[in-house]
């Protein structure tokens, strides 16, 4: 993210306000300012638009769970139990976060571009986090980058498309999902042979 300064911390703080309270929609930047205690063209300065305020203000929840995710990952040493632990994590978190949450309740379309923007996406931040984590383990950085940009996809997914033939619903299920695929695709990812590059 960009270099931060008390104007760029006022914005966002009212940007997140206003997007909880009203929605990302119906929020201008012009409303932004005036919360934030500053002339728009401060706002345009730090945001060119408002794309650049929304994928900071999701980038900033992302980075503020950070301490509860390691709470979470350090609670149970097995991969196992930290892979279905974190999954389960992830999709609760973005649920109840009230502005995740509202986003994707009433504006998922919002939320998409935010995560999947070209260049310091949210989904490069959260994907990077967790493949620090998954370093810690017996996987190879390749494989654990490779797998964390996987299971942050796989929770956008069934975050802003919840309804199918899985039954993602409750924390249980969530579970036992994660049990039965995400843990052993993990293991045998582990376990396969690097495959040969051409030339090596």
């Amino acid at each position: 993210m960009a270099s931060t300064s008390p104007a760029r911390e006022r914005i966002v703080a009212a940007a997140n306000d206003l997007f909880v309270a009203h929605g990302v929609r119906t929020t201008s930047l012009e409303r932004v300012a005036e919360a934030a205690g500053c002339s728009r063209m401060t706002v345009y300065r730090h945001f060119p638009g408002k794309p650049t305020l929304i994928r900071e203000v999701v980038m900033r929840q992302v980075l503020a769970q950070t301490h509860d995710f390691d709470a979470m990952w350090n609670m149970d040493g097995s991969l196992d139990g930290r892979l279905t632990g974190a999954f389960v994590w992830a999709v609760e978190t973005c649920r109840h976060n009230p502005l995740l949450g509202r986003m994707i309740e009433s504006e998922p379309e919002t939320l998409l571009p935010a995560i999947t923007l070209e260049g310091e996406s949210v989904l490069d931040l959260a994907s990077g986090l967790v493949a620090l984590r998954l370093r810690d383990t017996d996987l190879d950085d390749e494989t654990a980058h490779t797998l964390a940009e996987l299971l942050c996809r796989l929770v956008v997914s069934i975050v802003l498309q919840p309804y199918g033939r899985l039954r993602l619903d409750s924390r249980e299920e969530l579970e036992a999902f994660a049990r039965q695929w995400i843990a052993p695709a993990v293991r045998m990812a582990g376990r396969a042979p690097r495959p040969a590059v051409d030339g090596a």
